[in-house]
């Protein structure tokens, strides 16, 4: 991913030339769901997005209603004044604008290389806050706290932590989320990767591995390696897709000799197409 390669680069740079980045990874609580439309119309016209576009958004979300259903028996109908569509194509790209402005307004206290601001890395609503030193850190966590009062995103202190690259974290750094402490950790979870604190960037596959090898048992059943590389079919249950398996292998760096395992149960179960 764009962002997690992000990060190691710019942690990486900064250690290589003697200096430590302290890290923040907030949790921002149903971030999607709390996109206000009337701001997200304003965000966009202000972009000069084409006005028929903004209209056509406008259309859409100002017709949008919700009623509960409880025991067979459905409420009163309410109008949805929040949220963009979770799945929907355009609202990661909608929620990007609508968060735009909180990484301009970090861009005077995080990290830069060279000229380019690397200090604010989202993907989607999981954010990760960069900065050289905690002074700098604490004011970008102040930036978000304002920022999420003025447009209905709310940062979770006791689900965001702290890290540090390049060293170990500061014992006596309190720093704060929305006037509450947030906490330094020594392994993090970002985008399904766990990072450690230390002197460099390194990333904890134990969890990652775990799950791989329970889907790769599950695939098609049971199978017995030998030590030929070659399988033999126990049971015959196939259940789980190959893109589950093969996604993230590149992980465990296999050589093709080593795929060749992997791609004979894909044969066996799929009858040769692989």
């Amino acid at each position: 991913m764009h962002a997690l390669f992000t990060l190691k680069e710019t942690t990486k740079y900064f250690v290589s030339k003697g200096g430590k980045v302290f890290c923040a990874f907030l949790d921002a609580s149903k971030a999607f769901n709390k996109v206000l439309h009337c701001g997200l119309l304003v965000k966009l016209s202000n972009k000069n997005i084409s006005l028929s576009f903004v209209q056509i958004l406008r259309n859409w979300y100002r017709k949008l209603n919700a009623s509960v259903l409880w025991n067979g028996m459905y409420g009163r109908i309410f109008p949805i004044l929040c949220g963009v569509r979770q799945g929907g194509v355009l609202s990661p790209i909608l929620f990007s604008i609508y968060v735009d402005d909180l990484i301009h307004r970090q861009s005077g206290c995080g990290v830069h290389v060279g000229s380019l601001f690397v200090g604010s890395i989202m993907y989607a609503d999981d954010i990760a806050l960069l900065s050289g030193s905690c002074r700098g850190l604490q004011k970008m966590l102040d930036i978000c706290s304002n920022f999420g009062r003025e447009w209905n995103i709310r940062f979770n202190p006791l689900k965001s932590q702290l890290l540090t690259i390049g060293g170990d974290n500061p014992p006596d750094c309190q720093l704060l989320l929305d006037n509450k402490p947030v906490q330094w950790c020594v392994r993090v979870k970002y985008l399904g990767i766990y990072l450690l604190a230390g002197k460099t960037v390194k990333i904890d596959l134990t969890v990652t591995k775990g799950k791989y090898y329970g889907y790769y048992n599950d695939w098609g059943g049971v199978y017995v390696l030998t030590s030929h590389c070659n399988f033999k079919t126990c049971v015959n249950v196939p259940h789980v897709k190959k893109t589950v398996i093969d996604f993230g292998g590149y992980i465990y760096r296999y050589t093709p000799r080593r795929y060749a395992p992997v791609f004979g149960v894909f044969s066996i179960v799929s009858g040769g197409k692989v």
